[in-house]
């Protein structure tokens, strides 16, 4: 394209927004806008926080903590009973292996 055709686009388009009128704005806007001003500092605040789902979030992370608090107590039981279990089986399997009970003498 050459320099004048540019030109030219450009003029054509420039004058197509010749017919246009400027927006016009709501003749309440300026007094609905001064309202919410009133309002806001009325209040004292401007916009107030829902706590709702921060106490969801609470509760969910206390019932995550007490199946965890549960959890390791019914482990440690488990796990102390079984070592118990487990070490009174290997005694006793021991002194029978060895013939160490004093019911029995081998001469």
């Amino acid at each position: 394209m050459e320099n004048t055709e540019l030109n030219k686009l450009i003029d054509e388009t420039l004058r197509s927004l010749d017919g246009m009128k400027p927006a016009e704005p709501n003749p309440f806007l300026f007094s609905k806008i001064r309202q919410r001003i009133n309002d806001s500092s009325k209040s004292g605040s401007v916009k107030k926080i829902s706590l709702k789902p921060a106490w969801g979030l609470a509760i969910v992370f206390i019932i995550l903590f007490i199946i965890n608090v549960v959890t390791i107590i019914n482990y440690s039981n488990n796990t102390t009973q079984q070592t118990t279990i487990s070490s009174t089986t290997n005694i006793n399997s021991f002194i029978e292996d060895y013939s160490l009970s004093n019911s029995t003498y081998n001469y």
